[in-house]
């Protein structure tokens, strides 16, 4: 049985893994920020706290079913700052694509 949700498909079978999901993210948080970042609650809490709760990049609040994910230097693993799951995709591909999008923009500006 299939059944469509915000767009997703996804099976009866699944639910049971959605709930794991949840649930993983409020216990083992704190473990894989650690693992992941070097990040423990704390510090997370306190840069959550300086960017008064909200995406550095567009300054909403994070939804309900996720936090602000932590931004960092895919190279130097250094973190950056807390943004919202859509800002910190799209930084994502920005950054793996930013000299072609400047060779791109590079190109108009020089035609004004």
């Amino acid at each position: 049985m299939r059944n469509e949700c915000d767009n997703e498909l996804w099976t009866v079978e699944d639910a049971p893994r959605k709930v794991y999901r949840r649930n993983w993210r409020i216990q083992d948080r704190p473990h894989y920020l650690m693992q992941r970042y070097g990040l423990t609650p704390k510090q997370y809490a306190e840069m959550l706290l300086a960017q008064n709760g909200v995406c550095a990049i567009c300054g909403k609040p994070p939804s309900e079913d996720k936090s602000l994910a932590v931004d960092h230097d895919h190279k130097t693993g250094q973190v950056r700052a807390l943004l919202c799951h859509v800002c910190n995709r799209q930084l994502g591909l920005f950054e793996a694509r930013f000299a072609e999008f400047s060779a791109y923009l590079r190109k108009f500006i020089l035609e004004r």
